[in-house]
Formats: C-alpha cells, structure tokens, sequence
C-alpha cells in the first residue's frame, strides 16, 4: 500500500526514505513534496488534486498544486490548536470531492496520520477507533531504511507513541469544540 522512495530534498540523511500511502481511496497522506515534479507525479500517477500540508518545516508554495492549504504544526509533542485543525478538516471538506487528497508533513510518522485521522472522523464521520484503525493499516510501522533506522513514528504502531497520542487527543478536542 505505501510507496516508499528517498527524498533527497529534505530528508536529513539521503537514504532515509519518505513513506506515501493510501489510507481510503480519496485520502494520502505521508511525507514532504519535494518539488514540482514530484507534485506532478503525485497528480499524474495517483490523481491527487489538492494537498494540505502540515508541516512547519517547508512550504509548498510555488510548487503548482492548484488546491493547496498549509497549516504549520510543529512536531513538538504539544496539543494541535483547535482553530488550526478546525482550518484543515474544513479544507479538506472542500476539496474531496475533487479528487484524492494528499494530507503531508516533513516524514509522513505524525503529524500527517493525525491530521489524516482528523478528515476521518469529521469528513467521513467515522468513529475514534474506526478512524485509528484505519490509519495503523495504512503503513508498515516496522519498515526501515536502509540504513536501518526505523521510518517515522518510532516504529510504533500510530496511537502509541506519546507524541500521536497528544495529537490525536488534541484532534478530539476540537471536535468538542
């Protein structure tokens, strides 16, 4: 289900690969668009239409994703702040019925499976365990690069690391909201 490949661009160390994977059939989600042509290839070879990026640490600006939202979220372990993943599942409200979209951070291990879940459970109005559920099958969470090192999230299933379960807690929230 993933597609696995380096991305050379960002990735601190150049054989450390970004994981891309499907998690529904209108729904992606995984690691940082390294430039125009890998948007291209992600529109072209998987229909993705629109990309909301949570990531802090690059902007897809410039890069010619027509639908294009980017909320920053640091990868800190601190709560998502409700306005802002209020903004994203509002985004993606709008944009799935255009096509796929492709939901991203910086490695693809936490804060886009976070978001992911958020656009599950308010987009698709699935349940909290439905919604995790979902999101652990989408992705081998033991596979490593090939320097060995496993490849985002600690190698722990999403939802048991202390970082996922602070955003998850945090997407919860602000559906109380």
């Amino acid at each position: 289900m993933a597609e696995v490949y380096t991305n050379r661009v960002y990735a601190p160390d150049p054989n450390h690969p970004v994981q891309r994977w499907w998690v529904t059939p209108d729904l992606m989600i995984g690691g940082s668009i390294c430039d125009q042509t890998d948007w291209e290839h992600l529109a072209k070879d998987f229909g993705i239409r629109s990309v909301l990026n949570v990531e802090t640490e690059h902007s897809d600006e410039g890069k010619g994703i027509p639908n294009l939202s980017e909320c920053r979220v640091p990868d800190d372990g601190t709560p998502f702040n409700v306005d802002t993943v209020r903004h994203a599942v509002s985004f993606a409200k709008m944009m799935i019925g255009l096509g796929p979209i492709y939901v991203h951070c910086q490695m693809g291990g936490s804060r886009s499976p976070a978001f992911g879940y958020a656009v599950l459970r308010w987009v698709h109005h699935m349940d909290s365990m439905a919604a995790l559920h979902t999101i652990r099958n989408g992705k081998d969470w033991s596979l490593k690069a090939q320097n060995g090192q496993l490849v985002g999230g600690a190698g722990l299933p999403y939802g048991d690391h202390r970082y996922h379960q602070v955003y998850l807690s945090s997407v919860e929230a602000a559906l109380r909201v």
